[in-house]
């Protein structure tokens, strides 16, 4: 599938930055806050969210799990989820009820549930 070689892409990317970024997965990133973070806060997975477990915090933050654990900074704006690496790539789902959604264009979607409603 499609959306499969595009997540894949994304994962290796999230890889490297893990890597070579040399911090530590308890670290705070001071991720940015923008939007209601208290009611959106909480975990994401599911069978076809390939970056489950995905958990947010209420402080902007979130680990997301790419292969091995990452602290990522997310905003949201409207129904936008925004995850940013410390180095500066990105990713926006759609926000649609309880489903965080990956759409890319041409390669098919991506669905992560929230976990515990």
């Amino acid at each position: 599938m499609r959306i499969a070689y595009f997540i894949s892409l994304f994962v290796i990317q999230l890889l490297l930055v893990a890597c070579s970024s040399g911090d530590d997965v308890n670290s705070s990133s001071g991720g940015k806050v923008v939007g209601n973070l208290t009611e959106f806060s909480g975990t994401y997975g599911g069978d076809e969210c390939e970056f489950a477990p995905m958990t947010f915090k209420s402080d902007g933050t979130a680990y997301i799990n790419a292969g091995v654990e990452m602290l990522v900074d997310y905003t949201i704006d409207g129904d936008k989820i925004s995850i940013t690496t410390k180095e500066g790539k990105n990713v926006v789902f759609t926000k649609n009820g309880d489903v965080l959604e990956l759409k890319v264009e041409g390669l098919g979607h991506a669905k992560c549930k929230k976990m515990g409603s």
